[in-house]
């Protein structure tokens, strides 16, 4: 939609978003938070298209994707969880004579904490390239476009996510590490 808009006056701005939530967009430093249209005693049309957002939009947004990052982790771990003690099910028979060979339930847990670990590790990995190939499409794209999009990768932000999908696969392993730990070695040989 099309609005003629009449700039005058001796300053005219049009506010974009809060410090908060331009800073989060743009991951840099702001020198700005606002777009100056017009100084001095200026009287001219300016054709207007989009829509302009307000700053409890914007944070409202930012803080229901935080909450969606937290469900996510959540599944994530609760899928890891899952896995882990299907493994540990299916294994039930082999935990069971590692123990009757003379391994300790110490060596068994750390064993299914590995395999969480390892297994988290691998997601999160292809996650963190699935999004930075995501990220680099969305430029190149807004580029085609005719767009000026900065495109910055903040690697501590990738770093930290990285830690956070170990946190989660150990967390959520501890569960059926244990589990499988605990397993009395003449009742797992018995089980088929």
């Amino acid at each position: 939609m099309k609005k003629k808009l009449i700039i005058g006056g001796s300053i005219a701005i049009i506010i974009i978003g809060g410090y908060f939530a331009w800073q989060g967009i743009f991951n840099k430093k702001p020198s700005y938070t606002f777009v100056e249209a017009a100084r001095g005693d200026v009287e001219e049309k300016v054709s207007v298209t989009g829509t302009v957002i307000s700053d409890k939009q914007i944070d409202l947004e930012f803080e229901n994707s935080g909450k969606i990052k937290k469900i996510e982790a959540l599944v994530g771990g609760v899928g890891i969880m899952n896995i882990m003690l299907v493994s540990v099910s299916e294994r039930t028979r082999e935990i069971g004579l590692r123990k009757a060979v003379g391994a300790d339930s110490k060596s068994i847990l750390y064993q299914f904490l590995t395999e969480s670990l390892v297994i988290t590790v691998l997601g999160g990995t292809i996650g963190i390239v699935l999004g930075v190939a995501n990220s680099l499409a969305v430029g190149l794209i807004a580029r085609t476009q005719g767009l000026n999009w900065p495109l910055t990768i903040s690697w501590l932000a990738v770093l930290a996510a990285f830690f956070v999908a170990m946190a989660i696969g150990l967390a959520f392993g501890i569960y059926p590490a244990r589990k499988a730990a605990r397993l009395n070695p003449i009742e797992a040989l018995r089980r088929e």
